[in-house]
Formats: C-alpha cells, sequence, structure tokens
C-alpha cells in the first residue's frame, strides 16, 4: 500500500478505570493514547456482526457502520486491543478486531464499527 493511501488522522483511545462509584458502577472514561495516519474503508454488502446491522436503541433505529481501519505497524500501534476505540474526525469507532494481514508486520487492520456505544 503506498504511503499516499494514508490520508486519515485517526486517534487511539483507551478506557481508564478511575474507581467504584459507591452503587457497584466502575466509572470510567477514553483517555487519547496517540494519534497516527490511516485509511477507513467502508465495509460495502450485507454484514452481518453480533449486534447486527441494525439496533434499537431508546425505540430509535440507529444504522451501525462497519469500517476496516488501517495504520503503519509501529510501537504504539502494536499496543492496540479490541477494548480500545479510535476516532476519525468527529466519528467513534468501537475496534472488534485487529489483524496483521501480511504477517511482515508492515500494516494493522482492524474492523470497527460507529453507531454503537460501549
Amino acid at each position: 500500500m503506498p504511503i499516499g493511501e494514508l490520508r486519515e488522522r485517526i486517534t487511539f483511545s483507551k478506557r481508564n478505570i478511575q474507581a467504584d462509584d459507591g452503587y457497584g458502577n466502575i466509572e470510567s472514561e477514553f483517555v487519547d493514547q496517540f494519534t497516527v495516519y490511516g485509511q477507513v474503508s467502508p465495509i460495502k454488502g450485507r454484514i452481518t456482526t453480533f449486534l447486527g446491522e441494525e439496533s434499537v436503541v431508546g425505540q430509535k433505529l440507529t444504522a451501525i457502520q462497519p469500517v476496516k481501519l488501517r495504520v503503519r505497524y509501529s510501537r504504539e500501534t502494536e499496543t492496540i486491543t479490541p477494548d480500545w476505540r479510535a476516532k476519525v474526525r468527529s466519528t467513534y469507532y468501537n475496534i472488534l478486531s485487529i489483524a496483521n494481514p501480511d504477517e511482515r508486520h508492515g500494516y494493522l487492520e482492524m474492523l470497527a464499527q460507529s453507531g454503537v456505544t460501549i
């Protein structure tokens, strides 16, 4: 893949667990870790995830958009796990899986989706 195809700035964040709120709930927030250039490709066709293609949240139908995120492999990007999230412009994506497709540590590909909160 030519480096010129990595046009989007992708910010990766991981959950920072703070404390128990006294009612058995754990308070947490996402904290930005780093930003890298990458590629965002919408996945076309019928993709069925564990949540399906649509979800009903609060009696409203919400669309779930699966995408493939591709970034260069580095010491930073190798730390990404599926409990992280990615932000491209103003859209947040939940990372579902991570793969090293060429097994040469050139790029990482991530299956992610927007429209769902975690």
